[in-house]
């Protein structure tokens, strides 16, 4: 810590090791990149009486490096399932290619009470097995955005409470304070365990380690197959790579056209536009 500022409860600040650990920041040329989020990234999530909160973890970069970056910025993510915040560093930002995705039945819907209803309702109202996927499809999706939500939207309202919340702790802690971000935790951990579910579904993994709430080695798997199906670029007949997404689209669009037309059928399929990247 560098200041009596980093730490709300506890024994003080030393200031000698204070000015120790400066004294080395100064002689290795480091400088601290600041944050925005919580003050504290550490707290012991005792009562008011015994709290104690430190910002114990940063970043530090060389004076060159932040030429090089100079919109690098460090966020204080919520505090859920351990004692310290996540910190992540950002160097830009990037905005991915987003597709429409094919309907994926989500194992995560049979935790919820009214789901057996959706199932039910789309099974008894048909007779053939066509129709009947075709109504679940289509009810399953209006009831997922209406009575289940997104996971991910759910999350993101869930941490930006956290958020708000262990911010004002940092600025004056209150027993309101620290009950609401009580709650406010557990409802992230049950958010966290749907996702995880998501996450596994994604990654075509079929187990899941009863009581680990934690989604990176699921959210890994999913990217790295995303990945492995990514189109980045393509061979034509004359031997020149395409790697504009439209040229590969079109590309491929023209091969099914021919393999699909021949002299004695011909297929309409001049309106047929397939997704060309594998995101």
């Amino acid at each position: 810590m560098l200041s009596s500022d980093d730490k709300f409860g506890g024994n003080l600040v030393s200031i000698s090791r204070a000015l120790k650990f400066q004294e080395c920041l100064n002689s290795c040329g480091l400088i601290d990149l600041g944050f925005s989020g919580p003050k504290f990234t550490w707290s012991n999530h005792h009562p008011l009486s015994q709290l104690i909160q430190g910002r114990i973890d940063r970043a530090f970069a060389k004076a060159d490096w932040n030429v090089l970056d100079p919109e690098a910025c460090v966020k204080h993510l919520e505090r859920a399932h351990s004692d310290h915040c996540p910190i992540i560093l950002s160097l830009r930002n990037y905005i991915g290619y987003q597709l429409l995705r094919p309907f994926r039945f989500q194992p995560m819907w049979l935790s919820h009470p009214t789901f057996h209803e959706v199932v039910k309702d789309a099974w008894s109202n048909h007779t053939t097995l066509p129709n009947a996927i075709t109504s679940f499809t289509s009810k399953a999706q209006v009831w997922n955005k209406n009575q289940f939500g997104n996971i991910f939207h759910k999350k993101k309202r869930i941490c930006a409470r956290l958020r708000g919340i262990q911010i004002a702790l940092g600025n004056g802690p209150n027993e309101f304070l620290i009950e609401l971000e009580r709650s406010l935790r557990s409802d992230l951990a049950e958010i966290s365990k749907l996702e995880a579910d998501f996450w596994s579904m994604k990654a075509h993994i079929s187990w899941v380690v009863e009581g680990d709430e934690n989604s990176t080695f699921f959210h890994t798997s999913a990217l790295m197959r995303r990945r492995r199906n990514r189109i980045v670029n393509m061979k034509d007949r004359m031997g020149n790579w395409l790697n504009n997404e439209q040229d590969i689209a079109n590309f491929i669009r023209r091969g099914f056209l021919e393999l699909f037309i021949t002299s004695h059928h011909n297929f309409s399929l001049e309106e047929w536009h397939p997704p060309f990247l594998a995101m």
